[in-house]
């Protein structure tokens, strides 16, 4: 115990099991809504939306399950809605973002039941957005056996969830609406992972975890890994195809980076990477040293020199698809159609884009 002020004593910290409840009835009523028919087909029952405007009610809006006084899983003034797109489509024409976002204390919020709001997706955005805790891990490994990783260097960051996005390469500010999509940013990537620095034999492995606040549980929501040789390979074709990109930053002395995006295993979530050379490593030397662009051709035969000269920096963002159901239905509990995830046709963020591989493959 700690002694207060003024000679009181101050009660111990007292870890609330909310969220962990709120877990237990999700997968509950989960189960429930999933079958398997005697031709091992996977039935998925409508879904029952009094059960899921219950969820949000007790868990979100008047905290009946909360033990400690000040739950910190329920810290945020904020509560978000899901629309129907049957209901965003008839009245908006489809143009206006299927997310709303309220005060606690606001009068204009929906009212429980209210048939316009997908109360499913409204239960699970907000105990992404609010009552669980991330961090991506970016390591750099090698192989010391097919089913053996050893870490050589690693950085953790505890990264946000949000529901809209914006372009990292030019550092807009504008922002768009990415749901379904859940994006993890890391604005200062280039200081934060500067010492992410892979070399020939190795490979960068990128990890999500997902945690709730006192840590009762956790999962690992994204995790691959790449090869350095796969990450050089992106690199060197798009940095020929960027020629007249390349000559534009080294008349302004500027360090050229590409933009790998890195599909998880299975095709669950990206994970976006920042590739780029060591500085006074390798061939874009000149863009410091203010060379001339005939040495570009020139070859080191010194083996230290070309040990430096394969380091390769990485900066990466966190990009997770969000997915209620997994599998080939397609079409949701509620048997509505399923929304396309806008990674799936991206028009925005077009970098090339390379599969990971699971971190027990043996390749």
């Amino acid at each position: 115990m700690d002694i207060a002020a003024g000679g009181s004593v101050s009660s111990p910290v007292t870890n609330c099991t909310c969220v962990s409840e709120l877990l237990k009835r999700i997968s509950k009523l989960r189960r429930q809504e999933i079958t398997i028919d005697p031709d091992d087909f996977t039935v998925v029952a409508p879904s029952d939306k009094h059960a899921w405007t219950k969820l949000f009610a007790e868990y979100f809006v008047v905290n009946a399950h909360c033990v400690a006084p000040q739950c910190s899983a329920h810290s945020d003034d904020m509560l978000w809605y899901v629309r129907n797109p049957s209901v965003m489509s008839f009245y908006l024409g489809g143009k206006s973002s299927p997310l709303e976002v309220f005060r606690r204390q606001s009068k204009k919020q929906p009212v429980p039941g209210d048939t316009s709001v997908n109360w499913e997706e409204t239960v699970c955005l907000n105990l992404i957005l609010q009552q669980l805790d991330f961090h991506v891990t970016c390591a750099v490994c090698t192989k010391t056996s097919p089913q053996n990783l050893q870490i050589l260097r690693k950085n953790c960051q505890r990264v946000y969830p949000s529901p809209s996005r914006r372009r990292m390469d030019s550092k807009g500010e504008g922002e768009e609406i990415a749901y379904p999509n859940i994006y993890f940013a890391i604005d200062d990537f280039e200081n934060v992972f500067n010492d992410v620095i892979v070399r020939d034999g190795e490979c960068v492995c990128v990890e999500l975890v997902a945690r709730d606040r006192y840590r009762h549980r956790e999962s690992a929501v994204f995790l691959g890994s790449i090869r350095y040789e796969v990450l050089k390979q992106v690199y060197d074709t798009r940095a020929s195809n960027t020629w007249q990109w390349a000559q534009k930053l080294m008349s302004s002395g500027q360090r050229r980076q590409e933009f790998v995006r890195m599909r998880g295993p299975h095709g669950k979530g990206y994970a976006e990477m920042a590739v780029a050379r060591v500085p006074n490593c390798g061939y874009e030397t000149p863009i410091a040293e203010d060379l001339p662009f005939d040495d570009f051709e020139t070859h080191n035969t010194d083996p230290y020199n070309k040990r430096r000269m394969s380091d390769t920096n990485l900066a990466s963002r966190m990009f997770y698809k969000y997915a209620g159901h997994k599998g080939a239905q397609t079409t949701n509990a509620s048997g509505e159609p399923v929304r396309k995830s806008q990674s799936e046709a991206d028009s925005v963020n077009q970098y090339p884009e390379v599969e990971a591989n699971a971190i027990d493959d043996g390749q």
